[in-house]
């Protein structure tokens, strides 16, 4: 990984665990254009939710890279982080 990538997939590791009480399990680079999937779990498994339960999202590389710089992450990606996991919550 890059030193880029890493403090990205803290920040958004961290933010994530702290705000949606799930975790980021997985990051991959699919190509420079298409940007990086992200896996993300629950941290709220019980007998009655599905330990499997996950979602995927598509992040564009740019902004992987703006976090890197910016030791932040952009606006638009923490929008679409709260409302995509907030439907992880409501399937477990």
């Amino acid at each position: 990984m890059t030193p880029a990538e890493t403090k990205f997939f803290q920040l958004v590791d961290d933010y994530v665990r702290t705000g949606h009480r799930c975790f980021l399990a997985e990051m991959n680079l699919r190509t420079k254009e298409i940007g990086y999937a992200l896996c993300f779990r629950t941290l709220d498994v019980s007998e009655n939710s599905d330990p499997f339960a996950c979602k995927y999202l598509i992040v564009p590389t740019e902004q992987v890279e703006f976090a890197g710089r910016r030791d932040h992450l952009p606006a638009s990606l923490v929008d679409r982080l709260d409302t995509e996991l907030s439907k992880l919550k409501k399937s477990t």
